[in-house]
């Protein structure tokens, strides 16, 4: 690691920066002005060599100067005078209690291994997000009801949201939504009702396997929907009971990575292949994870970030599925679990995370370079069990937890499309 050379002034501001602060934010938080604040972004660009705030910030994550999530970014309390010692020793034993009992909900989260604090959510006002406005981001509609921790997928231009987790309930409806025309229809219900799961689009169809059902156990169910029929089958059952899994699917066959098995967070692969109604096994991914996502660009299939048991992952691995190898890849900036992936043009983005680690930003990877970058985000803290997926040059994020559940559904321009005029000669 470089040493920093920024002061520690510097260094603060950019660790306010991480977090999203506007400039009045960062001044009102140091009682400096807001034009000193400006001075100081001026001279850490310089010294780093950047242009922008999102390229200092992502110089100093890789670098190891800051750490997202280190500062608050509460208002600056009224000062008053001093309170007398007894005061302040109750004071004290006040807080100490207080952040105890605020502390315990996010005690080794994933500790009792399969219980409801890991595979539902449980609302934590205690860790609101952060709304932040984005001229990339536009919000779209509302859910009919918050929802997390469901599938969501594509069809001639709607999105698809199946199963997930409505107030504390595992759901088995099927919402379209047309971005279009801003209507939503309510269609065939899913036969298993199930949370934590992923889709897989091939042929027309959707693909569901396992889950967690309402009964708490988990399903090795497949489940496919056909949206122009409106209706359900059943597929040949996984081989084994999952929930959590990353799922993508390549040249009309369905890939399964990883997952919670009720025990764990497994390193296993399966492939699924519609025609003959079978699933086999892969080779294991080098890394065990559950709340992964997966995204298919250039003949390859990327698996990234996800949760081990005690920690958000970096870890990215890509997977060829014609040699059945599997390769590391550059890390993403941040860990993130329980987030969505979906492919446009040569490049793969990242959407929400923040489960035990602070989302300061999505992310896009470029494979050729083999770098991730930052891209802005609407919600900042915790935005994750939310649904993504790419429709032409747009990506929608559904959902989703950020101390409470979501009905948002956000639209984000990734690609833009210039026409040009045509000359007459």
């Amino acid at each position: 690691m470089e040493k920093c050379p920024l002061s520690q002034r510097e260094l603060e501001i950019l660790k306010m920066a991480a977090l999203g602060a506007t400039n009045e934010q960062i001044a009102s938080k140091l009682y400096i002005s807001t034009n000193t604040v400006k001075v100081h972004l001026r001279n850490i660009f310089e010294k780093l060599g950047v242009q922008s705030r999102t390229e200092a910030v992502t110089l100093a994550i890789k670098e190891g100067w800051i750490e997202v999530g280190e500062v608050s970014l509460k208002p600056p309390e009224t000062r008053v005078a001093p309170l007398p010692l007894w005061k302040k020793a109750f004071l004290l034993s006040a807080l100490l209690l207080a952040s105890i009992l605020v502390a315990m909900p996010w005690i080794s989260p994933i500790q009792a291994r399969g219980s409801s604090s890991f595979l539902a959510d449980v609302t934590s006002p205690s860790r609101p997000a952060a709304m932040m406005a984005s001229g990339r981001w536009l919000l779209k509609s509302f859910l009919p009801s918050p929802r997390t921790r469901m599938a969501v997928s594509s069809w001639e231009g709607a999105i698809i949201i199946i199963g997930g987790e409505v107030a504390g309930n595992v759901d088995g409806k099927v919402l379209a939504y047309y971005p279009g025309q801003n209507r939503w229809e309510e269609k065939a219900p899913k036969p298993i009702p199930v949370s934590n799961i992923a889709a897989a689009s091939l042929g027309g169809k959707i693909y569901i396997p396992g889950g967690y059902t309402p009964d708490g156990t988990l399903t090795d169910a497949l489940e496919i929907y056909d949206p122009a029929g409106d209706a359900w089958t059943r597929g040949a059952s996984l081989p084994m009971p999952l929930c959590g899994y990353a799922i993508a699917s390549y040249q009309g066959k369905i890939y399964l990575f990883g997952g919670w098995d009720g025990k764990r967070a497994i390193n296993k692969a399966f492939l699924y292949d519609p025609e003959a109604d079978s699933w086999q096994e892969l080779p294991p991914m080098p890394t065990p994870r559950a709340f992964a996502a997966a995204a298919v660009l250039n003949d390859r299939i990327y698996v990234a970030g996800g949760i081990n048991g005690s920690r958000e992952l970096r870890e990215v691995e890509e997977f060829d599925p014609q040699k059945k190898l599997w390769q590391k890849r550059s890390p993403m900036i941040l860990g993130r679990a329980g987030f969505g992936m979906s492919s446009i043009g040569p490049w793969i983005y990242a959407v929400g995370g923040g489960w035990k680690n602070y989302l300061a930003h999505n992310e896009r990877y470029d494979p050729k370079a083999d770098l991730w970058t930052p891209f802005d985000s609407p919600i900042l803290g915790e935005w994750r069990n939310l649904g993504v997926v790419a429709i032409g040059n747009k990506i929608y994020a559904v959902g989703g937890k950020s101390g409470e559940p979501l009905a948002l559904v956000e639209e984000y321009q990734a690609i833009f499309t210039i026409m040009l005029p045509q000359v007459q000669r």
